[in-house]
């Protein structure tokens, strides 16, 4: 369920994954990581700023290209 909006996340698709700092996940269904708070990116975007949901992509991108 996504925590601001409380409609179901379509684990074929992206989310946030919520917590310390905002995770971006482009398929959820390769989420590895255990139970956590999620967010759809748009929801997310809206309640936190397109800047914060920048920063999870970057942050995504960097960890795929091994730099993080």
């Amino acid at each position: 369920m996504c925590r601001f909006c409380e409609q179901e996340i379509d684990f074929s698709k992206a989310a946030i994954v919520l917590g310390r700092e905002p995770h971006y996940q482009p398929f959820m269904e390769d989420w590895r990581g255990g139970l956590v708070e999620l967010a759809h990116p748009k929801c997310f975007a809206e309640a936190e700023g397109i800047d914060r949901l920048l920063l999870a992509v970057e942050r995504e991108d960097l960890r795929r290209a091994g730099r993080l």
